[in-house]
C-alpha cells in the first residue's frame, strides 16, 4: 500500500488537494450521484409536469423523502471515495455505496442536527458563520471514525476545527462559490425559458431539459464540497495528532 503525502497543508494546497481528488475520481463520483438522484430526479420532474405539489401531494412527499434517504447515503458514499482515495486505498462507486448504507438514519439525524444549530445561529449572523465553520467536518467523523454518532461527530468536528475555523470558513465559502456560479446560470436559464413559454400555455421541452441539466450539475458539484473538507479533515488530524505518523506507522507494520 503507498503511503499517502499527509503534512500541514495551506488553504491553497488543500483547494489544489481537493481539485485533484475531485477531478480524478470523477467518473466514480458521477456513479454515485447517478445512482442515488436517478429516480428522485425523474419523478420530481413528473410532478412539477402533472402540477406540482397541490396535484400530487403523496407523489411530492415521495420525492422528498427518497431525495432525503438517498442523498444521506451519497453523501456518505461520496466521503468514502474521497477519504480511501487520500489514503492511498481508492475503492468503487459499488463498495463505496455498500459501505454508506448502514449511515443512514445517522448521516439524516446530524444533517437535521447541524442545519438546526446553523439556522439558530444565522439569526444572530456571526454565530451562524462560527457554527457553520466548527461543524463542517461532522460527516466526515461520523462515518469515518469508528463508533461515533451525530452528537459525537459534532463534537469531534468543534474539536478539530477550535483555533482554524477561518480557514474552514474560507475555504467553505470559496468552494460553495464555485458550485453556486454554474448551478445559479444553470437556474437563470431555466427560469428565462419557463417564461418564455408561458405556464398557462404549457412548458416547452427546454425548460425540463435545463431543469434536469440545473439538477444534475449541483449534484455533480457537491461532491467538489465534501473533497474540500475530507482533504481539510486530514489536515487537521495532521496538525493535531499526528495523524501522518500514526498512518506511516501502521505502513512499515505491513512491510
Amino acid at each position: 500500500m503507498p503511503v499517502p503525502e499527509l503534512r500541514p497543508l495551506s488553504a491553497g494546497e488543500i483547494l489544489d488537494h481537493a481539485f485533484g481528488l475531485y477531478r480524478h475520481h470523477f467518473g466514480t463520483l458521477a456513479v454515485i450521484v447517478i445512482i442515488v438522484s436517478a429516480v428522485p430526479t425523474i419523478l420530481g420532474i413528473y410532478v412539477e409536469a402533472a402540477g406540482g405539489f397541490w396535484a400530487n401531494p403523496v407523489l411530492y412527499l415521495l420525492v422528498l423523502l427518497l431525495n432525503v434517504m438517498l442523498g444521506a447515503i451519497g453523501t456518505a458514499a461520496a466521503v468514502f471515495v474521497l477519504s480511501s482515495s487520500y489514503l492511498g486505498e481508492p475503492i468503487s462507486a459499488g463498495e463505496a455505496l455498500r459501505r454508506a448504507v448502514p449511515f443512514l438514519g445517522n448521516v439524516i439525524v446530524l444533517s437535521i442536527l447541524s442545519s438546526f444549530l446553523i439556522g439558530l445561529g444565522f439569526l444572530l449572523i456571526i454565530p451562524g458563520f462560527i457554527f457553520l465553520a466548527a461543524l463542517m467536518l461532522s460527516t466526515q467523523a461520523l462515518v469515518l471514525e469508528r463508533g461515533s454518532t451525530p452528537l459525537k461527530a459534532m463534537g469531534r468536528s468543534w474539536q478539530l476545527t477550535k483555533g482554524f475555523r477561518w480557514k474552514v470558513l474560507a475555504l467553505v465559502v470559496a468552494t460553495m462559490a464555485i458550485i453556486f456560479i454554474p448551478t445559479f446560470a444553470a437556474g437563470a436559464i431555466t427560469a428565462v425559458i419557463g417564461a418564455q413559454g408561458g405556464i398557462q400555455e404549457g412548458l416547452p421541452i427546454l425548460w425540463y431539459l435545463a431543469m434536469v441539466v440545473g439538477s444534475l450539475l449541483q449534484l455533480l458539484l457537491n461532491p467538489l464540497l465534501y473533497s474540500v473538507t475530507t482533504v481539510a479533515y486530514y489536515d487537521l488530524r495532521v496538525r493535531k495528532e499526528g495523524f501522518d505518523l500514526e498512518v506511516l506507522a501502521s505502513a512499515m507494520e505491513l512491510t
